[in-house]
């Protein structure tokens, strides 16, 4: 069987490039080796227990082929040469259900070395938009509170400072993260001999009278070219985030193009050209919302900023309405839902002198709060509350009263309201060395800040509807022959929620793998 990659830019690599690379993979074998405990019927006692939206996107078969078919993709990768690390400790996003992993049940590619590849192919790699030090997404929670202890700052130097110097002494180019998947995966397929096009765009599926999909014309080089698949399409092109038009139609509003940080090219041709040929489409209103900071017009995801001490998010009448440290696709959801009661986007996060001492906060490093960030208008800043309530238009009373109420929890150790450091999660990204709650603390101590926060999102959730070997299904839920889907291009395995690190990639790679596996028989 040959094989055939395009690739519509002259990069390769798409939105999974700028990710942190995780994969969300129950019962891997990196699992077994470290002795992590995990079964089948937990993860799917978890995942039901998560996911409340069922057919046509998310079936009983869908969820039981994920199960079993994530643990095998990532072992036929390991055979191939791919090397895996398991991230501990890294609780599934909603720790508390039934099934749900204390440990990890998430991979990620090992740093890669892109001396390996060719210059071709290495100047054909997507790179992420900001400077990342070669670390995994454990070990940045040192990097981005290197300002709250000496033992996280010095992690910080050894992994942001005396890392690279020690990589360039020894002459290599080490990537990690996304971009580390993309490498390996990119490695992978040269070794084995895929062709791959860039530069090569989908314009429409070629079909036969009877209504299978036989090809596609392709556009390369300025040419229409027509390429003839005998055993199948498999589309992975990614959403319709970089869509106004598809957003405005489908998502949840209020929608911006501008809160994204998809790759640009992430606009749903692939999704519109399967739609052409009879396909079906479901769960297009949902996201992989990622809450967000705008900086010049640019997103930039607050994974860890709002989940620390010494800090609330409120909406515009100047009230907590959510747990700020759960995972970034409920904040999100969160966020719009609240849009419908009381106007919340943008929401607003408030912060003290501490936080701003201890902790990143977007790009800007613990300790550092240059004039500029305030002149731009990124961030407010006063010695009090009550002035800072009147820059940003929200009520005084009610932030003090907000605020007050918050502090009481965070002096308790307990939030009353929205049980925030709970979730073995919301630990993930809190400060080990504050208590009585690491995710809890006082806002009490000037100059006080605010930032502008919005339900920026990591890519579109909805998409073509598949079963569960990965056929794309028409309108009638019948397979069209020759067609198969995966990853952002389909409605979501998980309906609405995000399981755990790498709950994105995770069904991209393995209903890609069962795709080939099943056009290879």
């Amino acid at each position: 069987m040959k094989t055939l990659v395009i690739e519509k830019t002259d990069k390769i690599g798409g939105t999974t490039a700028y990710s942190g690379g995780g994969v969300w993979v129950p019962c891997n074998h990196l699992q077994a080796q470290q002795g992590v405990s995990d079964s089948p019927r937990d993860a799917a006692t978890y995942i039901n227990a998560i996911v409340k939206e069922g057919a046509p996107a998310s079936t009983p078969a869908r969820r039981a082929a994920y199960i079993e078919f994530s643990p095998k993709m990532a072992q036929f990768l390991h055979d191939q040469g791919f090397e895996w690390n398991l991230d501990l400790p890294y609780p599934d996003y909603h720790a508390l259900e039934p099934g749900a992993s204390l440990t990890s049940r998430s991979i990620s590619p090992a740093p890669f070395d892109l001396r390996t590849l060719s210059d071709k192919w290495q100047s054909k790699l997507r790179m992420p938009i900001d400077w990342r030090p070669v670390v995994t997404s454990v070990e940045a929670r040192s990097i981005v509170r290197f300002g709250a202890s000496i033992g996280d700052f010095l992690k910080t130097v050894q992994l942001a400072v005396l890392g690279p110097i020690w990589t360039m002494i020894r002459g290599k180019k080490l990537v990690a993260t996304g971009v580390a998947l993309v490498a390996r995966l990119l490695h992978v397929n040269l070794s084995l001999g895929t062709k791959l096009w860039t530069d090569a765009g989908l314009n429409q599926l070629l079909t036969s009278p009877a209504g299978d999909v036989v090809g596609a014309l392709i556009e390369r080089d300025g040419k229409a070219l027509r390429v003839q698949a005998k055993r199948g399409v498999i589309l992975a092109a990614g959403g319709f985030a970089r869509n106004p038009e598809m957003r405005e139609r489908y998502l949840q509003k209020p929608t911006q193009t501008e809160w994204s940080s998809t790759a640009p090219e992430d606009k749903g041709g692939a999704i519109r050209a399967a739609v052409d040929v009879g396909a079906d489409i479901a769960l297009m209103k949902h996201a992989w919302w990622m809450p967000c900071l705008m900086d010049n017009g640019k997103p930039i995801l607050d994974i860890y900023s709002r989940s620390f001490p010494h800090s609330i998010i409120v909406d515009q009448s100047g009230r907590r309405y959510f747990n700020e440290s759960e995972c970034y696709c409920d904040a999100g959801s969160n966020m719009l839902a609240r849009n419908g009661e009381t106007p919340a986007i943008h929401s607003w996060v408030i912060l003290d002198s501490r936080h701003r001492r201890k902790y990143m906060l977007g790009r800007l490093l613990p300790g550092l709060t240059p004039k500029s960030s305030i002149t731009s208008g990124f961030l407010y800043k006063d010695s009090n509350l009550n002035g800072l309530a009147k820059q940003i238009g929200v009520d005084e009373h009610q932030l003090q009263e907000t605020v007050g109420r918050f502090n009481k929890f965070a002096l308790d150790g307990v939030d009353q309201d929205f049980q925030r450091g709970l979730n073995p999660y919301n630990k993930m990204f809190s400060d080990p060395n504050h208590g009585p709650n690491p995710n809890l603390g006082t806002i009490e101590r000037g100059p006080f800040y605010a930032v502008k926060i919005y339900p920026g999102d990591i890519g579109t959730k909805g998409g073509l509807v598949t079963d569960e070997r990965a056929r794309v299904l028409n309108k009638q839920g019948q397979p069209i022959k020759g067609l198969y889907a995966t990853g952002n291009t389909t409605a979501s395995v998980f309906g609405s929620r995000y399981p755990g690190s790498g709950g994105t990639l995770g069904p991209g790679m393995t209903f890609g793998y069962i795709a080939a596996t099943d056009v290879a028989r």
